[in-house]
């Protein structure tokens, strides 16, 4: 469904050193650049130019699942939030001219390529955000989110779903008035639907869903995005990043 989103450029200078991340749950090692990683936020750059960690003695343990971590790193790395949309592409998506962005530091695969999974694109997609935000990229939850919203414009008269799995995991690692739960709230109120299940784990989003719904009551039908809804709505950059851009529509 995803396909080269979010893309941007990046300058990769091959001197630079490597900083070295350890999946908490499998151990496995996945090796970066160090100047791009440490941009992206306070605590990557605490980590590695004030504690002095990243290392492949002292590597760093990341909170997330090792799919997780290989995507977020393909992100910083590639500019695109990788997935799987049809047979005939090369690289999972990835543009020819970013093959070389990362460099692998022994003749082994240093740097496996995280997949957004088709069958469980929504909830890949939560855990991107929930990983971002646990590293404090902003950008990053922002680019998830754009991602969202163009996989919910782009599902057309059937309305792709955030599913209930995924829904699960947001509540569960997200607090109130987060752009994340405000989001799949109104995929909701959009599409005129609910969950069909009853587990105590949605009553928080069956909560905001009624909220949601109630305050935009007299939308008639199915408002797929409605015209006034801008990308900005649902990001975490604050006033120093406002951006003007209506979601496109088809």
């Amino acid at each position: 469904m995803l396909h080269k989103r979010s893309k941007r450029s990046t300058a990769f200078n091959f001197q630079d050193t490597v900083t070295t991340l350890k999946d908490i749950y499998t151990a496995d090692l996945f090796r970066v650049h160090t100047a791009p990683l440490v941009r992206r936020s306070m605590f990557w750059n605490n980590l590695v130019k004030v504690q002095k960690v990243g290392t492949d003695d002292n590597p760093i343990v990341c909170p997330g699942n090792r799919d997780t971590v290989a995507a977020y790193l393909q992100y910083i790395c590639h500019g695109t939030i990788p997935s799987i949309r049809d047979d005939d592409e090369d690289d999972h998506g990835n543009d020819d001219d970013d093959e070389n962005a990362m460099e692998g530091t022994n003749e082994e695969e240093d740097f496996p390529t995280g997949i957004i999974k088709d069958e469980q694109e929504w909830e890949d997609l939560c855990e991107l955000y929930i990983f971002a935000s646990k590293v404090e990229d902003e950008g990053a939850m922002d680019a998830v989110v754009d991602t969202m919203l163009e996989k919910y414009a782009e599902s057309g008269d059937n309305g792709a779903l955030p599913t209930e799995d995924a829904i699960k995991t947001v509540y569960a690692e997200t607090k109130a008035g987060s752009p994340l739960r405000r989001v799949l709230v109104d995929f909701y109120v959009w599409e005129g639907a609910a969950p069909e299940g009853t587990d105590v784990e949605l009553n928080e989003f069956l909560l905001d869903l009624t909220k949601g719904t109630m305050r935009r009551k007299k939308e008639a039908g199915r408002c797929c995005i409605p015209a006034r809804v801008k990308r900005c709505d649902y990001h975490v950059h604050g006033a120093k990043g406002q951006c003007d851009e209506v979601i496109a529509v088809d």
